[in-house]
């Protein structure tokens, strides 16, 4: 039976952890990261990643430059309830707009 390899990532787009250890591993194997595993899973901002190194087969460094300070900018843009109300709110903590406009940017071509 032939091995298979998983990547998975956290989310937490502001922590840059993730980008070191994946540069780290890509200059260690001499390879993208695409092509050593054979599953990519993540949750929130690690799923993103994901589709950039997946679908996109994105090296380490093109995926730090996804996570851009202006990407990241769009992404955290806070809703105007979050203002309004802080702690009492019931809606999304940030608008989806930046979070949409970030993934056509990842995705065009593909969508």
């Amino acid at each position: 039976m032939n091995k298979k390899y998983i990547l998975s990532l956290d989310g937490g787009c502001k922590n840059p952890s993730h980008h070191y250890l994946l540069r780290k591993l890509e200059n260690e194997l001499g390879i993208k990261i695409h092509e050593k595993f054979d599953y990519f899973v993540g949750t929130s901002a690690g799923a993103i990643s994901c589709l950039g190194l997946s679908v996109k087969r994105f090296s380490a460094n093109e995926l730090q430059g996804m996570w851009s300070n202006q990407n990241l900018k769009r992404i955290m843009k806070k809703s105007s309830w979050e203002s309004r109300f802080g702690l009492l709110q019931s809606k999304p903590k940030y608008q989806s707009d930046g979070k949409r406009t970030v993934l056509k940017i990842i995705l065009e071509n593909l969508l």
